[in-house]
């Protein structure tokens, strides 16, 4: 029988989670540091994982959630211009 010390202690995260979060909180730190020009490069490098994700797998929750961010930000007009600039 487990002792309620034992049910007390967290349970340890997995490699995966502990990268996973590292990433979460990587990203929070470079969008609260990243300035205006700085963006596209950002937004470009992730939209260019997200493709290799989508080319290398079937991942069709990512394939979902990317279409409803795409139709959220792009539909109402481009986030990043075609020469990388913001659009006003």
């Amino acid at each position: 029988m487990n002792t309620m010390h034992e049910k007390a202690q967290p349970k340890q995260k997995s490699e995966t989670e502990r990268q996973r979060d590292y990433c979460k909180k990587l990203c929070v730190v470079l969008m609260r540091y990243a300035v205006a020009d700085e963006l596209p490069a950002l937004i470009q490098t992730l939209e260019t994982f997200k493709g290799s994700i989508l080319q290398q797998r079937y991942a069709p929750g990512l394939n979902d959630s990317a279409y409803d961010l795409y139709a959220n930000f792009h539909l109402r007009g481009p986030v990043v211009g075609q020469a990388g600039k913001e659009t006003q």
